[in-house]
């Protein structure tokens, strides 16, 4: 606009503004994809929209979280870096006190606890996480270096043996389960 002295240069110029910072910010982008709509387009805010509108919003921008996504969420998490990751930040964030462990770690059953003591025994022993006076009560004397993967593998038969269940068992109340039962055939 200060080298074009051509009337609505100032606008048009505001306007590549815009759509070069909606372009560069990976949220942005995101937002108006989804929607062809920024806040901004609501006067900077989401007033006068209504309920089903901020619903219809937020719904175009987020997917709907699924038992499917949950169940695959939990096979990549599980016995992976994430869940070690998560481990590691809880033990240093609470100084070694694995009293709520189970709260803070995604899936996390009491079966894990014993896990997770191997676990953490077996990084203080090699220097990977600082021995904390919180965590001698929890501490292992033995650690096994295998029970981690043991774990992991009995964990994947129990999913395969549940998956395979409920593939082959005929629903209750059907005609082929009273047939077999009162022996017709």
């Amino acid at each position: 606009p200060d080298k074009n002295p051509d009337e609505g240069a100032t606008e048009r110029f505001q306007c590549v503004q815009k759509a070069f910072s909606v372009l560069n910010n990976e949220r942005s982008r995101r937002e108006y994809d989804a929607t062809g709509q920024l806040p901004e387009d609501f006067g900077g805010s989401f007033d006068g929209m209504d309920g089903d509108e901020l619903y219809s919003y937020f719904r175009d921008l987020y997917h709907k979280v699924t038992d499917e996504d949950v169940a695959a969420y939990r096979v990549k998490y599980r016995f992976l870096d994430a869940e070690r990751e998560d481990l590691d930040e809880f033990y240093e964030k609470k100084g070694g006190d694995l009293e709520h462990i189970l709260d803070f770690i995604p899936y996390a059953e009491p079966e894990d606890l014993d896990r997770y003591r191997h676990y953490f025994t077996l990084c203080v022993q090699s220097g990977t996480l600082e021995l904390y006076p919180a965590f001698k009560k929890w501490k292992v004397s033995k650690p096994d270096k295998g029970l981690w993967e043991r774990c992991r593998q009995n964990e994947n038969r129990c999913a395969d043996e549940e998956q395979a269940s409920t593939v082959r068992k005929p629903r209750q109340g059907s005609k082929s389960s009273k047939g077999k039962k009162q022996g017709k055939g």
